[in-house]
């Protein structure tokens, strides 16, 4: 069983947030939108930034080749692959340039925050007295 009490409150938040399907949903779709070339440009490193390992298909040159073939299919896999990681943040701010570059682009930042924030605060209830 999972003390609260004895883990960190990050590490709490980590463990226990789970993926953001929604937020994932409406990423994947903005970014499909967005400059193409922009993206093609900022996607590799944003995703660097964001998470510590990447599979060799999220990796240069594998990557590029991955989003003239299957753009939709490399897209989805990518945010779906720092959803998992926890990363979806870094990597939303990693891309923040190209999604400026649509205009709901700049809703999912702010957005993720709000996400991210309600979810800090219902780990951290976790263990106290109601």
């Amino acid at each position: 069983m999972l003390d609260p009490n004895r883990l960190a409150a990050r590490k709490g938040v980590a463990i226990l947030r789970g993926e953001n399907p929604e937020l994932s949903i409406a990423l994947r779709s903005i970014l499909l939108a967005c400059d193409g070339q922009a993206l093609d440009e900022a996607l590799g490193p944003a995703l660097a930034g964001a998470v510590a390992w990447r599979p060799g298909d999220l990796e240069d040159p594998d990557l590029a080749m991955g989003l003239r073939r299957r753009r939709r299919e490399t897209i989805a896999k990518a945010v779906e692959y720092a959803d998992r990681c926890g990363a979806l943040g870094r990597l939303i701010a990693g891309l923040d340039g190209v999604l400026r570059t649509h205009p709901d682009g700049m809703d999912v930042g702010p957005a993720f925050a709000r996400w991210d924030k309600a979810n800090w605060r219902l780990v951290k209830g976790i263990g106290t007295a109601a």
